[in-house]
């Protein structure tokens, strides 16, 4: 694992007792802890419920016992994995963990800077997902799997099951749901339905959205394609009570902490902080913040991309249709770059017609692939202006850069502005 760890870029420190893990826990604050279970030094399931408070866990086990995953959710385990580790799906599903720490130290980055501003918010941020019912959207399955979800929360859930997988699409758009469990059968078509999990995975409210595939272990040789089109987790069909009942609830309780980091996130979004004209941070504020994601980003050897969005058409339709026009439409353009990007990132209008969008730990390759999808959205939008009676096409212009050695905020901006300035 360490081997695989480092040769994925991860920064690793192994540690070989309870009290040794607890401390490097509290004080290093990692963003993951991995604990194996089979140690006989240490009760693993019990370090990882003193683990909860500082990190999320991941128990390991060497044997597929289904008692382990009522303990793993008594636990609060995030996930939980079985001897021999399939390493690609490992990281895979590792990866939506670290994310969450991301979000989880971006929110208590935003509050501590917005202290220092004269934003008053709560020092103390409760990250607890409610009690509330589970609502779970469940396509494709047969009468015995609905039955097996709808009764294995004890009454704690709300069910609406969808028999065609290929409109399920259109039902997971239109409401709000915790969790979507997705049945496939070895007969099925999956690149409709690969192509379903890409779309749905590319919409800003449903890019968190939990979703279980249910497959056949025949179709093995295919999970790798399920993963890369954004599955959370695959377990075969059909599933095991205890396997599906802990996957449900972890990864709910998952997503109910996204929201609740971003309704954090919303409370920091105050005067003197707030722009103008976008309703969005200032990029006074913006500035101060990357300064804040440099350092971190340093001291934890993590990624920093800034991008840019530029789009010069704004001065042409201030100059034809008049100020009223030309903000509206800045208006717009922040509320779609804003709404196209993740939780963790923070934007703001940099200048006129120029949009700054700064992506934590976020490599250059990865910023590049969503900041053009954005921009290609954008330039195939008609927008439509106050007092303007004709649609209105813009182009947008895309420069970044990721954040090197030795850069200041002030080098790091030029750089990531060379393509447009």
């Amino acid at each position: 694992l360490l081997a695989q760890l480092k040769e994925r870029n991860f920064s690793a420190k192994t540690c070989g007792n309870a009290a040794e893990t607890l401390e490097h826990a509290r004080t290093s604050q990692p963003d993951v802890a991995v604990v194996g279970l089979a140690s006989p030094d240490f009760d693993g399931f019990q370090l990882a419920a003193d683990l909860g408070e500082h990190v999320p866990v991941v128990p390991v086990a060497t044997d597929r016992q289904p008692e382990l995953f009522a303990r793993a959710l008594q636990v609060g385990a995030a996930d939980l994995f079985f001897c021999p580790l399939d390493y690609d799906e490992f990281f895979t599903r590792l990866r939506s963990l670290l994310r969450l720490s991301t979000m989880v130290a971006e929110v208590h980055r935003r509050t501590k800077l917005a202290g220092r501003f004269g934003v008053k918010v709560e020092d103390r941020i409760d990250l607890k997902p409610s009690d509330d019912p589970y609502n779970i959207f469940v396509a494709g399955a047969d009468g015995e799997e609905e039955k097996l979800i709808g009764t294995m929360f004890e009454g704690n859930s709300l069910i609406t099951a969808h028999p065609d997988l290929l409109a399920a699409e259109k039902t997971l758009t239109e409401s709000f749901y915790d969790a979507s469990v997705i049945a496939l059968d070895e007969d099925i078509d999956r690149e409709p339905v690969l192509e379903m999990c890409l779309q749905l995975r590319k919409n800003p409210r449903l890019y968190n959205l939990p979703m279980i595939f249910l497959d056949p272990p025949v179709a093995l040789p295919d999970r790798a394609a399920l993963y890369g089109h954004g599955a959370t987790v695959v377990i075969d069909r059909p599933p095991p009570p205890a396997q599906l009942r802990f996957v449900l609830a972890s990864q709910i309780n998952s997503h109910r902490r996204r929201w609740l980091i971003r309704q954090a996130m919303d409370m920091t979004l105050r005067q003197p902080i707030v722009d103008a004209l976008t309703d969005g941070y200032t990029f006074e504020f913006m500035r101060a913040h990357l300064r804040s994601l440099i350092k971190s980003s340093r001291a934890w050897r993590k990624h920093l991309t800034l991008v840019f969005f530029s789009v010069p058409d704004v001065i042409g339709i201030r100059r034809q249709f008049g100020d009223e026009a030309a903000d509206d439409l800045v208006q717009q353009l922040f509320r779609w770059i804003s709404g196209m990007l993740r939780t963790e990132d923070m934007t703001a209008l940099y200048k006129e017609h120029d949009f700054c969008v700064a992506l934590p730990d976020t490599p250059l390759d990865e910023a590049d692939l969503v900041m053009h999808r954005i921009a290609g959205v954008i330039s195939y939008t008609d927008f439509a202006l106050c007092e303007v009676y004709q649609p209105i096409i813009i182009n947008v212009e895309v420069s970044m850069a990721e954040l090197e050695t030795n850069d200041s905020v002030d080098s790091l901006i030029a750089r990531a502005r060379i393509r447009l300035d």
